[in-house]
């Protein structure tokens, strides 16, 4: 099995999964940024009296800090208390929803993670399945802490070679966007490659958080030792690298594209 497809198996109790069939899956966090407020609105309209796990969502206020709407931020911070929600980030406090919570250590490799953000599936650079959702199906999540979604097909991007000056991972995105046809469904990408390996997690985060972009409703990196040691200062514990967090040898993709980032994209794409 692809990545994606280990993941949602385990998160539905399931041996295996294929692409097509849809599960019903637990979800390991749900993050909310500048529609947290339209989320609690829904939740509570809809009879939510406790949310399902206070450990499992968080909130970061940063985002929306200048809509200028206090009253929806004085009921956010009321809703946090009242449910005991240990990740509320206020305002002040960090920055970007999808860095704010990578940054302090919720997101680690096998997580089914969502978010309400443009750029939740960045966390896919971290080895988990995460995908972006609306306010409806975030409430829904709030409520029973499960989602029903569609397993995804996955094109592995296989990328080698050295970046050339001023060229990085946003150009990388913006060239795979414009010249491969990928917006035809539910599917996944999987970059891996020695040019993804050589990269920064912060680069990392660039490409997967800009995999909607391709079409793509989640985005993955490798898991390797450069990502668990960097995991390891977030949270403060030693992790080990495991074979649930990287594709079988035999896994199926639709397709695998090779692409030497050298020979074929040789100049900034913005």
């Amino acid at each position: 099995m692809t990545l994606a497809e280990k993941i949602l198996a385990r998160a539905s109790g399931r041996e295996e999964v294929s692409p097509g069939e849809t599960v019903l899956a637990a979800v390991d966090l749900a993050a909310s940024s500048s529609n947290a407020g339209e989320v609690r609105r829904l939740f509570l309209a809809e009879g939510g009296e406790e949310v399902w796990d206070a450990d499992r969502i968080a909130i970061v206020l940063q985002q929306f800090a200048a809509d200028g709407n206090g009253a929806a931020h004085k009921a956010l911070r009321g809703f946090a208390r009242q449910q005991e929600l240990r990740h509320f980030y206020d305002i002040g406090r960090g920055g970007a929803c999808h860095q704010v919570v990578s940054e302090n250590g919720h997101v680690l490799p096998g997580m089914l993670v969502v978010g309400t953000s443009r750029h939740a599936t960045a966390y896919g650079a971290y080895g988990a399945l995460a995908l972006r959702i609306g306010a409806e199906r975030m409430a829904a999540v709030w409520s029973s802490g499960q989602l029903e979604l569609e397993v995804p097909r996955t094109t592995r991007i296989e990328v080698s070679g050295t970046f050339r000056p001023w060229v990085g991972a946003k150009d990388l995105v913006l060239f795979l966007a414009g010249n491969l046809d990928m917006f035809d469904g539910c599917r996944n990408i999987e970059f891996n490659g020695p040019a993804v390996g050589a990269m920064q997690i912060s680069s990392r985060l660039v490409l997967t958080g800009l995999g909607r972009r391709m079409g793509a409703v989640s985005a993955f990196t490798v898991v390797d030792d450069a990502l668990l040691t960097h995991l390891t200062r977030v949270v403060g514990t030693p992790l080990a690298s495991s074979p649930m967090w990287a594709p079988d040898p035999d896994a199926s993709y639709e397709q695998v594209v090779p692409f030497d980032v050298n020979a074929e994209l040789p100049e900034p794409q913005v």
